[in-house]
């Protein structure tokens, strides 16, 4: 499948709009190593420059290698310590995937990320699998100078199940205006003595009003099943390495934990820009306790829009692949910490009540599947 197409002149015109990088790109190969290109129209050795939708980047079709040629490329990010045993590409980087030695020393490699990246906010991701981009051997070969290149996928769930992202966008901010209701009329009023109802209420209506409603709504569509244009993130070690080596089936009734093979299981570590990511901790109503983006020290990802839908992939560090090993310090019961029940995640139970609503039509009831 291809993913390269032409820029249009709508493209060149409005190039916010469509979150694409007309030719300026700040290519960071390793870090401290910046490499500045500004890509101007004179310099063009054709009339038209081809667009990768992966992540909005736009480049001459005559270019060699415009993401880098993988053999002349160092790692982006090499400590002696640590035993590479896989890599993978993304523009401008070659990225390293670490075997896990055990706890202690992963603990050692984030911090010492953290360390390195003082501006960024560094963040993990645990995957059960590493999920690639849809891209023919031919154009894997035209952007990184090798067929058998294995560049990873962070498209969002809006995009990988086609749905509308104007309609996403209104469901989520609908969805969290009316659960905020059922939060203060239906929970927090009968719960709550008059001091923390006053004090959620005012939380609640000063989050409406503020432009941290729409990140809180994006947080929440996708903490509970709805499609959405982020990514679930965390800083805790144990969250991430738990859903990179478990399955949970039937959330809804505590679950059935699976450990499938662990040929794949990854954390990947990010350095996000400030402006990019945040934390479900920081912008939470007050006194709305052991909901799941609680439990799980959710930190989200506006991650994928527009002609960018894998742009997280950009900000990509490492990865660790795990073994058996990571799975000792986990507790057999973890998953129902992760994964409060209704009668303690008052979100949830909101969200369980939306979608067996008999109101719900069309893309609505579609986009409550998963929930």
């Amino acid at each position: 499948m291809s993913t390269i197409t032409w820029m249009s002149e709508l493209m060149l015109k409005y190039p916010g709009f469509f979150n694409i990088d007309p030719g300026h790109q700040t290519r960071e190969v390793n870090i401290g190593k910046i490499e500045l290109r500004v890509f101007k129209s004179s310099d063009r050795k054709s009339d038209m420059l081809s667009l990768d939708q992966n992540y909005g980047i736009s480049f001459d079709q005559n270019e060699e290698f415009p993401f880098g040629n993988t053999d002349q490329m160092e790692y982006y990010y090499q400590p002696e310590c640590h035993e590479i045993i896989d890599e993978l590409r993304v523009p401008f980087r070659k990225i390293p995937v670490f075997k896990f030695e055990n706890d202690g020393a992963f603990k050692v490699l984030f911090n010492n990320i953290i360390k390195a990246f003082p501006k960024s906010e560094v963040c993990l991701r645990g995957q059960r699998k590493v999920y690639r981009t849809e891209r023919n051997e031919d154009e894997l070969k035209l952007l990184y100078g090798c067929s058998q290149t294995k560049e990873p996928s962070f498209t969002p769930s809006f995009a990988r199940k086609k749905f509308s992202e104007n309609f996403m966008t209104a469901l989520w901010h609908s969805q969290t205006a009316n659960m905020f209701e059922f939060i203060l009329y239906d929970f927090a009023k009968n719960k709550m003595n008059n001091e923390k109802f006053a004090q959620c209420y005012q939380s609640i209506e000063r989050i409406r009003r503020s432009p941290h409603f729409t990140p809180l709504a994006l947080a929440y569509a996708q903490h509970y099943g709805l499609p959405s244009v982020g990514l679930d993130l965390t800083r805790e070690i144990n969250v991430a390495k738990w859903f990179a080596t478990f399955e949970l089936n039937n959330v809804v009734n505590n679950g059935n934990v699976i450990t499938p093979d662990l040929t794949e299981s990854t954390i990947f570590i990010f350095a996000c820009r400030p402006d990019s990511v945040f934390s479900h901790r920081s912008l939470k109503p007050r006194h709305v306790e052991n909901t799941r983006p609680d439990r799980q020290d959710a930190w989200f990802n506006y991650s994928g829009w527009g002609s960018a839908l894998n742009q997280l992939a950009l900000q990509l560090v490492c990865a660790v692949r795990l073994d058996s090993t990571a799975l000792t310090s986990i507790p057999s019961s973890y998953h129902k910490h992760l994964f409060p029940g209704s009668d303690e995640d008052i979100v949830l139970r909101y969200y369980q009540l939306k979608k067996n609503s008999p109101l719900n039509v069309g893309e609505v009831i579609r986009a409550f599947e998963n929930v």
